[in-house]
C-alpha cells in the first residue's frame, strides 16, 4: 500500500465494495481516472474456492481490474534449495499447493507472485511437475526370457516443485493491467472473464 501511495496512486486499505458478497473489502483498491479500478486481494488465509470464485466474478461483472497474491508461508524458504539457474533462486522441492493457489496461478495464466511478509517483499514463482522415479527391475518368464521394467520417471500427483525468483521489494514492480488472459488457463475451474493485472520487474536483473 505504501509503496503506491509513494507513486502518487491513490490507493486505499479494506475499501467497501458494496457489490462484493461476504467480505466486502479489497484488501487494496486503487482508483485510477483512466481505465478500471484495480483491486489487489491478499491471501494469506484458507478460502474456499466457491468463495474466491464468486468474489472474482463480482470483481469481473463491476469491470475491476483484479490481482490475487497469495502470501508465502514462513516456513518455506527454510526448506528451498539453491536454484538451478539464473531465473531461479530458490526451489522449494514437494510442494503441496493450496486449492486457491491452484486457483489462482490459472487465473493470472501460470503466472503467479507469492508475499513474504519476513522479507516484505514478493517472490515470483514457477509452478512445475515433481518427477519421481520408478526403480528398474527385471524377471524372468517361462522359457527363460528377461523382461525388464521401470527405470524411469513420471509426474507426482501429489506435490510440485516451487520455483522462486526474488524476492523484489515492491519498490521494483510495476502494475500492468491486460484486458483479459494472456495466455492459456487450466480446464476444472469457473474463471471470469474481464481485465486482470499482472507484476512486471522495473528493472532486470543483472
Amino acid at each position: 500500500y505504501e509503496s503506491l501511495v509513494q507513486r502518487q496512486l491513490d490507493a486505499s486499505l479494506e475499501q467497501h465494495l458494496t457489490f462484493l458478497s461476504g467480505d466486502r473489502r479489497a484488501d487494496v483498491f486503487v482508483r485510477r481516472d483512466k481505465g478500471p479500478s484495480i483491486a489487489i486481494e491478499l491471501q494469506h488465509s484458507t478460502i474456499s474456492l466457491g468463495e474466491l470464485e464468486a468474489r472474482a466474478w463480482s470483481y469481473a461483472r463491476a469491470g475491476i481490474t483484479q490481482l490475487w497474491i497469495p502470501f508465502l508461508r514462513a516456513d518455506v524458504i527454510a526448506d528451498g534449495d539453491i536454484g538451478p539457474d539464473e531465473d531461479t533462486d530458490v526451489v522449494i522441492p514437494r510442494y503441496s499447493l493450496r486449492p486457491y493457489e491452484h486457483w489462482i496461478a490459472g487465473f493470472h495464466c501460470g503466472d503467479l507472485w507469492l508475499y513474504d511478509p519476513i522479507r516484505e517483499g514478493l517472490w515470483r514463482a514457477r509452478v512445475k511437475s515433481h518427477l519421481l522415479y520408478k526403480n528398474e527391475t527385471s524377471w524372468f518368464e517361462a522359457g527363460g526370457y528377461e523382461n525388464y521394467g521401470g527405470g524411469y520417471t513420471y509426474p507426482s500427483k501429489l506435490w510440485n516443485d516451487l520455483h522462486l525468483c526474488g524476492p523484489y521489494p515492491l519498490s521494483t514492480l510495476r502494475i500492468r493491467r491486460c484486458a483479459g488472459p494472456y495466455g492459456p488457463r487450466p480446464r476444472g475451474y469457473r474463471y471470469p472473464l474481464g481485465p486482470i493485472a499482472r507484476l512486471m520487474p522495473l528493472y532486470e536483473r543483472g
